[in-house]
C-alpha cells in the first residue's frame, strides 16, 4: 500500500502559502492524512468487492431466472399472432412464428439441382449426399461381382483351353 503525506500541510500550509488546520501538531496531520489513505483505500476495496459479488448475485439470478421462464416464453413466442408487414408498409394475413417457422421448413424441402454447391438448399445438399453415398456403395459391390464373375469365367476359359491343347479331353 502507498500512503502520500503532503508536507506542506504538515509543515504549516498549503503550495499556495496558506495555513493547513489549525492547531494541528505534526504528528496529528500525520496520523490524519495516514487515516485518510487508510480509509480512502479500504473504501475503494470494498466498494470493488461489493460490485463484484452485486454483479454475481444479479447475473445468477438472471441465469435463473432466464432457465425458469423459457420454456413458457418460447412457447408464448411459438403460439403469439402477429402481422407481417413487408418493407413497403403492406400488412399480410395474420400468422404465427409457427406457421412461417413451417413455411420456410416446407420451401426449402425442395429438390433444386443447381449449378453451383453454394446455392442449393440444406435438403439438396442432403439428398445428393445420400444418392452419391448409395451409388459409390453400389460401385463397389458392382465392381467385386463383375470381377468375381471375370474372373471364374476366365479361370473355365483357361482351363478348357489347356485341356484342348494338352489333349485332355471331357
Amino acid at each position: 500500500m502507498k500512503i502520500e503525506i503532503d508536507l506542506n500541510d504538515v509543515l504549516g500550509g498549503d503550495e499556495y502559502g496558506e495555513p493547513g488546520e489549525p492547531g494541528e501538531t505534526i504528528q496529528e496531520s500525520i496520523r490524519r492524512q495516514v487515516l485518510d489513505a487508510l480509509v480512502k483505500s479500504t473504501r475503494d476495496s470494498l466498494k470493488k468487492k461489493i460490485d463484484e459479488e452485486t454483479s454475481r448475485v444479479i447475473n445468477e439470478t438472471l441465469q435463473e431466472a432466464v432457465k425458469e421462464q423459457m420454456p413458457a416464453l418460447l412457447a408464448d413466442l411459438m403460439n403469439a399472432e402477429y402481422v407481417p408487414v413487408d418493407r413497403y408498409g403492406s400488412r399480410a394475413a395474420p400468422t404465427t412464428f409457427r406457421n412461417e417457422l413451417i413455411k420456410a421448413i416446407q420451401e426449402q424441402m425442395v429438390y433444386k439441382k443447381t449449378n453451383f454447391s453454394n446455392d442449393a438448399s440444406a435438403f439438396t445438399k442432403a439428398v445428393d449426399s445420400v444418392i452419391s453415398e448409395n451409388v459409390n456403395a453400389f460401385k463397389v459391390e458392382f465392381g467385386k461381382q463383375v470381377n468375381a464373375q471375370f474372373v471364374a469365367q476366365a479361370m473355365q476359359y483357361a482351363a478348357s483351353e489347356m485341356s484342348k491343347r494338352l489333349g485332355i479331353g471331357k
